[in-house]
């Protein structure tokens, strides 16, 4: 834990709110930016750390709830010098140990889980099946407004890739109250616009990228039609009708009906 006593203090990063870098491997881009916003949220005084109360509302935020004894006893596990404080790299620290398979921290799961659902999340897993690049770029902030009672921010968010048709480019804008707000409606708006690209132009005939062809074969586990599920890919661009482990998959599919 974070200490409070002299020369025990742990000198705090240059970026406080920034997951450590040595830890960036564990998280994706969307996790780590989340972590970082939920963590700044709940640190309100700005001291760059916060207590077992602060910490249980954080849990409590993102759909995890504990009881005070069960916050404590997380908090133990890390806490060395018993100051009753956390950092954003031992709460880092806890989320690590957690994907390693520490049973102390199971509790933290649905809280790990939580970083997987924000629109800046979704867009980065949905960008990938479609080879796309993303990038936001904040064109105005608050400061710039010029009425400050209408004070916002307005984000600009660019899909890059062959899959977005003969300019390889998609461009969108979304304003909120905060940079984080007009972010996630940046996300929310490039998400609508996703579903309606082809990714399988990109490739070529007969191929089906990865993060496709595991979407084809859980659709299928789960008791999807196989002729619905390539129908949807028809629709996509994809032209898999040369692709092996597509045809032997939606074989086994049509016996088993």
């Amino acid at each position: 834990m974070a200490s409070t006593r002299g020369n025990n203090r742990v000198p705090p990063a240059a970026v406080p709110y920034e997951i450590p870098t040595e830890f960036c491997s564990f998280f994706t881009p969307a996790q780590a930016e989340e972590l970082a916003a939920q963590f700044r949220q709940s640190d309100a005084n700005g001291s760059e750390a916060i207590d077992e109360k602060e910490f249980r509302a954080l849990l409590s935020r993102l759909g995890t709830n504990l009881s005070a004894a069960e916050t404590d006893a997380l908090v133990s596990t890390i806490d060395a010098d018993g100051d009753g404080l956390l950092d954003i790299r031992e709460l880092v620290q806890m989320l690590v140990r957690l994907q390693k398979g520490d049973a102390k921290l199971a509790a933290l799961r649905q809280f790990m889980e939580s970083l997987d659902t924000t629109p800046v999340y979704l867009l980065e897993r949905e960008a990938a099946k479609f080879g796309l690049q993303v990038t936001y770029l904040l064109l105005e902030d608050a400061q710039d407004a010029v009425d400050e009672s209408k004070s916002s921010y307005l984000m600009e968010l660019e899909l890059t890739g062959k899959a977005c048709g003969p300019t390889g480019r998609e461009t969108l804008q979304a304003s909120g109250k905060t940079t984080r707000e007009a972010k996630f409606r940046a996300a929310e708006a490039a998400l609508v616009r996703i579903k309606k690209l082809q990714p399988g132009t990109a490739v070529e005939p007969g191929q089906l990228p990865s993060e496709w062809l595991q979407w084809l074969f859980d659709n299928i586990e789960r008791g999807a039609s196989g002729k619905k599920l390539l129908q949807t890919l028809a629709q996509k661009g994809f032209q898999v009708t040369g692709n092996t482990q597509c045809t032997k998959r939606y074989l086994r599919d049509r016996e088993g009906e």
